[in-house]
């Protein structure tokens, strides 16, 4: 989905407008600015779209298409704003700021979809029949509705809430649970005592163990692996609330920032086998392996959380525009001994 904000009107409410067709339309050969019309410049939306999202847009004085006396802004590629992740949360879109009423009249007569406050007019040229882009539309809106508002007095959903601003330690050493934006990616966060419920999944039951061997007898004789720094064993109930099969995906092992994945050959070894998938209102109990450093398993006893993706339509976290995270349960016991 690609949106367009554009700039004209000189009220700060927002006006979800309709299409109306008339791209055909000339524009007036006007460039010049009324001072009494422009209420926003596009250096103050672009500022104004950084302060409560954290992404930058691209300015553009003299954009392809556009009426004369209009200014584009847009997410910029080489920036943050150019992430899957990104791109995906606030859509694909185009952000128009005009000088004076004429441009301002050009660019509502051919938007397709758009909303306007003040004189900036945000227009999504494609896309915009699914759910997601939807989302993306309403979620870009919402900050611009707010234009002339100070950062600090804005109150935004949780979903798009800093997690700093909402008092959520998005690591393993706090201790509220709750929904954030973390970076760019809509966070849920649980406490291993708790339940993390994320779209079609709910994660419960959490524990852990650790140490720098694996022994099994499973397979007619005792084997024993060792690690190349630390073992941590993670098992958990892994319960399908939705309604289509879901895999058992390997979660992410974060401490303190570092990201680790499974171990798939070694935690074959383990007791526990993870069914391929698990059938709508089934639960299993799910075990992963993560070979790590000693000094991350040891800061993992006051940092560690797991990590999953948490879209509608399952995905890895590393390309999820929404997380689920949950604590480790307490401090975790020193890397010593067997894993069995």
């Amino acid at each position: 989905m690609q949106l367009r904000l554009l700039v004209a009107l000189p009220t700060a409410v927002l006006l979800a407008l309709s299409a109306c067709g008339g791209s055909g339309d000339e524009t007036p050969p006007i460039e010049e600015v009324d001072e009494d019309f422009v209420r926003y410049s596009a250096s103050d939306v672009a500022r104004y779209f950084k302060g409560l999202t954290g992404v930058d847009l691209e300015y553009d004085d003299y954009a392809a298409g556009a009426p004369r006396g209009t200014e584009e802004l847009r997410l910029g590629l080489g920036s943050a704003g150019g992430s899957l992740p990104v791109s995906m949360r606030y859509g694909t879109f185009s952000i128009y700021v005009a000088k004076n009423e004429q441009a301002l009249d050009a660019l509502v007569r051919r938007a397709e979809r758009r909303a306007v406050v003040g004189n900036v007019v945000l227009d999504a040229v494609a896309g915009g029949g699914d759910p997601q882009s939807r989302q993306a539309f309403q979620r870009t809106t919402r900050v611009l509705k707010t234009l002339g508002t100070p950062p600090e007095q804005v109150k935004l959903p949780p979903q798009d809430t800093p997690c700093g601003k909402a008092g959520i330690d998005p690591g393993g050493a706090g201790a509220e649970e709750g929904t954030c934006r973390f970076g760019q990616q809509t966070l849920t966060i649980a406490n291993a005592d708790g339940r993390l419920e994320t779209p079609g999944k709910a994660i419960s039951d959490v524990r852990v163990e650790t140490g720098t061997t694996i022994v099994n007898d499973r397979f007619g004789g005792r084997q024993k692996f060792r690690a190349q720094g630390g073992f941590v064993a993670v098992t958990f109930r892994l319960e399908n609330t939705g309604d289509e099969p879901i895999y058992a995906r390997d979660p992410t092992l974060v401490v303190d920032g570092k990201r680790y994945s499974a171990d798939p050959a070694k935690q074959t070894y383990l007791p526990v086998i993870n069914p391929a998938t698990i059938q709508p209102g089934a639960f299993e109990t799910v075990a992963f392996l993560y070979d790590i450093p000693v000094p991350a398993v040891r800061r993992g006893r006051s940092e560690g959380v797991l990590e999953v993706g948490a879209d509608e339509r399952e995905t890895s976290a590393d390309f999820a525009t929404a997380l689920g995270r949950i604590r480790l349960p307490g401090k975790l016991p020193p890397p010593r001994g067997s894993i069995s």
